[in-house]
């Protein structure tokens, strides 16, 4: 049976004491029922992973470990940014919890002109807490990254400043067959996401200007979440 798992974000030394916050340390005592002794895997979010155990000291509001063992993982090499238009209601937890489990590293919320749900701060902390949990559920070490609220055509312009490689999905685009992908030459791309209805003309044209490659998963209209996830499958494992 596989140990629980908690996140707890420092730095972690063999022998060191670990508190938990309050949410987690909820979910360890009350939740999870764990009793002085037992064992678990801790996780900071940063390649790093514990095993600890439940120190006595502990009580029914504070959860304390005390760190038995710290194995660490390097991050992968290829990094892949999702900047992704805003689902409605539930779908927002399917795009986290698929896009965590993939590898992705990094997903910005992007306010695109046809957007149908805004982005705004409220929303990234939502979204951090669930990749948090989808981390604990996969046994993921190095958390995604979730970006601040951004203008699509805004951060397109920033990342290709940054000298990124920049696709974005498009049914206009050429097939993803005849596309050779971004593997070979870079090892860092940021791929845009629209809403069900699509970037708007002025996006898609201020977007391609900045030499963004315009690709093609399907011939017709995907849920946003749908698309996020095909492309970074696609993208991962090319």
């Amino acid at each position: 049976m596989s140990k629980s798992r908690f996140f707890a974000p420092q730095n972690f030394v063999v022998g060191d004491p670990v508190e938990l916050d309050t949410e987690q340390s909820r979910h360890a005592i009350k939740s999870r029922r764990l009793k002085a002794g037992d064992s678990v895997e801790l996780l900071n979010g940063e390649g790093q992973i514990a095993i600890a155990e439940l120190a006595p000291q502990s009580s029914r509001s504070l959860a304390v470990f005390t760190v038995q063992e710290v194995t660490a993982e390097k991050p992968v090499e290829f990094d892949l940014t999702i900047a992704v238009a805003v689902p409605k209601g539930d779908r927002q937890k399917v795009l986290l919890d698929m896009l965590t489990q993939l590898g992705v590293s990094r997903i910005v919320p992007l306010n695109c002109d046809f957007s149908a749900t805004r982005a705004n701060d409220k929303l990234v902390a939502k979204w951090r807490r669930l990749v948090i949990e989808s981390c604990k559920q996969s046994g993921r070490v190095w958390f995604p990254e979730i970006g601040l609220p951004a203008n699509a055509v805004d951060y397109a312009i920033r990342m290709s400043n940054q000298g990124l490689q920049l696709l974005i999905a498009d049914p206009k685009g050429e097939s993803w067959q005849e596309y050779y992908g971004p593997r070979q030459s870079t090892t860092k791309v940021v791929c845009f996401v629209g809403p069900e209805g699509g970037f708007s003309e002025t996006e898609v044209r201020a977007i391609v200007s900045l030499e963004a490659k315009r690709v093609s998963i399907a011939p017709h209209i995907l849920r946003i979440e749908t698309a996020a996830v095909a492309i970074a499958s696609l993208l991962l494992t090319a």
